[in-house]
């Protein structure tokens, strides 16, 4: 009885990981688990919300705009802070100057049949372009691989959450 049990739950573990595996469905966890990220790390009052895209292929990124310059200065990093105070110098408050908040998401199957998963926080105070200057942005990154798709599932959230710490 347990054998049957434990074969019956191995297979039902199988045919959810061959779910997931389909890159559309893991393109749809990962802009759910994103969207969720968002809320708690990127919420505010001031924007219309989280803005998701997929900017690659097998890339998901979630980014909103802060106009509250109070709360842009409350980020866990120094340089962050630093940029946002030298935006407020550079543009003045009147100007309503902004910070936009990203996350991205990137995957890629590796040929031993393993999940790179990258995950990329940014604070970027390029206001108004929000260019990707290397002088204007603070990133946190991390880097995973996962032998399979249910140890993906179990881990991605404790992944982000250690990433974005930066916010």
């Amino acid at each position: 009885m347990k054998e049957e049990y434990r074969d019956l739950q191995k297979k039902k573990w199988q045919e959810a990981a061959h779910k997931l595996a389909e890159n559309e469905n893991l393109q749809s966890f990962f802009k759910e688990i994103l969207y969720n990220f968002a809320h708690r790390y990127m919420a505010n009052d001031t924007s219309p919300g989280p803005q998701l895209s997929e900017p690659e292929q097998s890339t998901v990124r979630i980014t909103s705009i802060e106009k509250d310059m109070k709360s842009a200065l409350k980020t866990n990093s120094q340089k962050a802070r630093d940029g946002v105070i030298e935006l407020i110098q550079k543009v003045g408050l009147k100007n309503s100057p902004a910070v936009m908040y990203s996350i991205d998401l990137k995957s890629n199957m590796t040929s031993q049949g393993q999940i790179e998963v990258w995950v990329e926080c940014a604070i970027n105070w390029d206001f108004p372009n929000f260019s990707f200057d290397a002088k204007k942005i603070d990133l946190n990154k991390t880097q995973k691989k996962y032998s399979d798709f249910i140890e993906l599932r179990n881990d991605l959230a404790r992944v982000l959450e250690s990433t974005c710490e930066i916010f």
